[in-house]
Formats: C-alpha cells, structure tokens, sequence
C-alpha cells in the first residue's frame, strides 16, 4: 500500500510538474468542458485584451494515409485588433500556395472598403466588397481564435443564440503539453460525441502567455487519418503595421470579384468544350472521337471529394447496365492536380471499369465547375442534354432516377 502511494504521488508531482505547476490535465472521459481545459480557455481570453495588432508568419500543411505530407502554404498575416473575440479588423496578407494543383502567389488587403489583391503569378488584381473572399487560404487563418466573437464561449459549452445549429454537448478537455516551434503549448481537444472520432478540433494555446500558436484538425474517413494544420511559426504583438494598400502595376489586368458559388454552369443545349486528356492506361481520350458513337456521361470527382465517390457505385451499375447500347462513362478527375496516383489506385480498388481521364484547372474553368461531384452529359452531336452540379435533395429529385431516365432517355429506350 505504501509503494502505491509513493507511486501515486510520483505520478501526480509529475504531472503538476509538467504542466508548469500551473494547470493540470483533463481526465479524457470528461464529459462538456474539463476544469483544466477551461482555465487554459480563461486565460487565452485574458491574452487578447492588450492586443491591438497582431503580425504572423504562417504555415499550413496536411498530412494523410492518402496524400502523405503537402505543405499548401506559407505567408505573412498581419492585422488590427481590438481586445477581444470577433474584433479582427483591417488585414494585410502575403502567402505562396499549393492547393488542389493550383499556384499561387498573392499579396493583398481585406478593409472594410472590401478585398483588394494581386495575383502576382498571373499579373492581375481582383477587387470585391466586404462579401468577397479571398484565393489566399492565409487571409483566413487565424479567424476563429481573432475574428469569431463565439469561439471562446462554444468551447466553454456557452449556449450561443447566434449559432442555433450549435450543440452544447460538445466535449472539450485538456489533452497534453507540446512543443510548438519551441514555445510549450497547452492542447485543448474538442469533438462532438455524436460525430466520435471523425473530427477532432485541437487548439495550441502558450503555457507562458496563453497566445494562440496552433490549430489542428484530424479528420478520420475511409480514406484514413488526415491532420490539417495551420501554424504560428511566428508573431509579433502591438507592432506598427502597414499601409492596407496594395500598389497596382501598370501591366496588370483588373477583375471585380465574383464568388464561385453564384457563377453561371453550362446549360442544357450548349456545346460541350472539346478536350483531349490522357488516361490512366496511358493514352488519351477525346471527347469529340467518343460522342461519334455515344452518349457520353462524364463524371467530375475529386480524390478528395467524398459525395464523388458515394456516387461512383450508381454511376458504374448504371455503365454496365447500358454500355452496350450506347452509352459511354468517363470519369474526370477535376480540381486535383497532382493526386492522379492516388485517383487511379482508387478506380482500381474498387474495380471500377469506366475510363479514367485526368483533367486540369484550364478544363474545369472551361466547364464552368462550381461543385464536386457534376455530372454532364452530351449527345453524339456534342450538346448537353444533362447537367447536374448540386444535390437532388436540394430540388426535390431522386438523382438515381433523374440520372438513368436521362440516359434511357438518350437512346430512346
């Protein structure tokens, strides 16, 4: 009995140790907010009060089963602050990026005028107003420890009247202490029990100044683990920040701001764009070589895109059932530059027999793609005869009943 105690009070020294002597550990079974956890949270708020601006170097990566390890950008985030939670103001941004095969490079500023920036690789400026959303992931990194007023109170398990959707069972405990760039951080964990282990949130407050250092996200699917980070290699408090203006050169095009969402796709009727896209044997198809001869259903996914590959099963029973009448299923891998491996590996798996092509941002321009997954359909003269881009639920539709009554449709069936 002895030799337990001593062990017993071995163990609760070094924990107390460990936590600095201030704060001690959540026990993991904790159910809504962990007495640790919420000193942590308490004394990140007490952190905000003396910040009036806030100057971050900044990096963003993922690592996956799927992927392995991509670093999607790196940059410079500085921004006005006024004290508390929801009172982000002004922002200045610079950040080189590599999402989805997509380069970029931009300098920019977000005000309350609205978003203007440069796209220095492609020599334009893109203005909007307070609406607009910047292409720079780094413009939005550190909002929801700065710019969201409920942050701290969701954590907390606060009922929050402006988030009715918000569920107060979410379960929030102080997990460990880690080393982030060399400063020991605190780790909040938070999921919700309803989702298990899918999600699981973790913020990175400093043991010393309760700073917000880190943000994770562990997403757990069939694809396996992912873990997005956005990381504080760096900042500076109430520093003199710049002018939030950029300066135009004179050989730059200039574009209004027009939000992805609300773009107009191509109708029912229109010509498909003609494209020629190798393969995953190797070769290349052509979409106009193969409308000679058929009805051609094209399938937009992403290795990424989970709805994709729900529909995947539908779209091959619907292949075997009517390729030898006429119709044709290319599957099209759009908005996933450089996970062309990984798309073909999955095709393969689950023995998928349908062409695979692989696309680029050039033709997911030209098609107008909004969302993932879309579905097209062409004639043997080339025109659209079906266009689906968002859920049936969303207009009341059956999408599997939609889908094959167009293709009977198509071969007068």
């Amino acid at each position: 009995m002895k030799t337990i105690k001593i062990l017993s009070l071995t163990l609760t020294l070094s924990l107390i140790y460990s936590c600095g002597g201030k704060i001690q550990l959540d026990d993991p079974n904790t159910k809504g907010t962990g007495p640790g956890a919420l000193k942590v949270i308490q004394k990140a708020e007490k952190a905000l009060k003396p910040i009036e601006s806030i100057s971050t170097e900044i990096e963003f990566t993922q690592d996956s089963d799927l992927y392995g390890h991509e670093e999607l950008y790196q940059g410079t985030l500085k921004a006005e602050f006024g004290g508390s939670p929801g009172s982000l103001g002004n922002r200045w941004f610079e950040a080189k990026q590599n999402i989805k095969g997509k380069k970029v490079h931009i300098r920019g500023v977000f005000t309350s005028e609205g978003l203007k920036e440069l796209h220095l690789l492609k020599n334009k400026v893109v203005k909007g107003n307070k609406t607009a959303t910047s292409a720079a992931w780094i413009e939005r990194a550190f909002y929801r420890p700065y710019g969201d007023k409920n942050f701290y109170n969701q954590l907390k398990n606060v009922k929050v009247e402006e988030s009715p959707g918000f569920s107060n069972e979410q379960n929030v405990y102080l997990e460990a202490i880690e080393n982030v760039h060399g400063r020991d951080c605190y780790v909040i964990r938070a999921n919700y029990p309803k989702m298990g282990d899918r999600i699981i949130s973790r913020y990175y407050f400093g043991v010393d100044d309760g700073h917000y250092y880190e943000e994770s996200v562990e997403s757990n699917t069939e694809d396996g683990k992912m873990v997005s980070k956005t990381l504080i290699v760096a900042n500076d408090f109430n520093q003199a920040l710049p002018e939030f203006d950029v300066e135009v050169p004179e050989d730059f095009t200039v574009e209004m701001y027009k939000d992805p969402g609300n773009a107009v796709p191509l109708k029912v009727g229109e010509q498909a764009p003609d494209w020629t896209l190798p393969n995953s044997n190797g070769e290349n198809n052509t979409l106009s070589e193969e409308y000679t001869e058929n009805i051609v259903l094209m399938d937009f996914w992403a290795t990424w895109c989970g709805p994709c590959k729900a529909k995947m099963p539908h779209v091959q029973e619907l292949y075997d059932t009517y390729k030898d009448r006429g119709l044709k299923v290319i599957s099209v891998l759009s908005g996933d530059v450089g996970h062309e491996e990984e798309a073909a590996e999955y095709i393969e798996e689950h023995k998928y027999t349908f062409d695979l092509v692989f696309s680029n941002n050039e033709l997911s321009e030209a098609y107008k793609i909004r969302f993932l997954p879309t579905v097209i359909m062409v004639d043997r003269t080339g025109k659209i005869i079906y266009h689906r881009d968002n859920p049936g639920s969303n207009d009341g539709v059956n999408e599997e009943e939609e889908l094959e009554g167009a293709i009977k449709n198509a071969l007068e069936l």
